[in-house]
């Protein structure tokens, strides 16, 4: 009996490790280009600039000792590790590599394919960032040369962020409610960090939708979606 319920637990490990491992590359995914996707942004002497310089004013006057502005400073992380501790709250389940690694690997995916998506635009629109435009300091100055002063638009943090909360609803439905309001709003916490402009924003929501439309038209993708919820519901 002993030796039966051992063969049983290892064939249980094997099986699960099987589906953590199994992944998709980015290499595998039909990649949108956000700079054939997107209009330019807007121009400095357009109405559009005027909204995005009043919506960007506006969130620099937030005070820094709001609950709001410490929630864009944590929105301001954007590795698979930090997005994953950043929506477990509003998924339902702690969402970690070791834990949900079906989970944490199609989160990994989600957001390696928006870096790809949002590169050309980025390198060939050159946008100033609302701290450097405004001579300020964003919520994280640590992170200013990394995020470079001119790669404003489109915003790869809302991209990423809205790409994994679209991946996660469809996941966990019955949290798709709390999941994308957390989506939504870590794309907003970039212009109250002063790290974009609104405009960038909502080209972000846009190139994110493209990139989990992307995904889901991937066949072993949408398998790997079932063995997700698979991962949720065994808990």
């Amino acid at each position: 009996m002993f030796k039966r319920s051992l063969l049983i637990t290892i064939l249980i490990f094997l099986i699960t490790n099987v589906y953590a491992s199994k992944s998709l590359a980015v290499e595998e995914i039909k990649v949108p280009d956000s700079f054939e996707l997107l209009p330019p942004p807007p121009a400095f002497d357009s109405v559009s600039f005027l909204n995005d310089k009043s919506n960007s004013e506006a969130a620099l006057n937030v005070s820094r000792d709001s609950s709001r502005y410490k929630q864009a400073v944590i929105d301001t992380g954007y590795s698979t590790d930090d997005l994953a501790q950043n929506f477990s709250t509003s998924f339902g389940h702690e969402i970690s590599k070791q834990d949900t690694p079906v989970i944490y690997n199609l989160m990994n995916l989600a957001i390696g394919t928006s870096s790809e998506a949002i590169a050309n635009a980025k390198k060939e629109h050159k946008r100033i960032r609302p701290f450097v435009y405004y001579n300020k300091k964003s919520c994280n100055p640590a992170q200013e040369k990394h995020i470079g002063k001119y790669a404003s638009y489109p915003s790869g943090h809302t991209t990423e962020g809205w790409a994994v909360a679209l991946m996660l609803a469809e996941i966990n439905p019955d949290r798709q409610q709390q999941i994308l309001q957390k989506g939504y709003e870590f794309g907003q916490s970039r212009i109250i960090c002063g790290a974009h402009w609104s405009s960038d924003v909502q080209a972000g929501y846009l190139v994110g939708s493209t990139v989990f439309s992307a995904l889901n038209a991937n066949d072993e993708f949408r398998e790997l979606i079932i063995q997700a919820r698979k991962e949720i519901t065994s808990k």
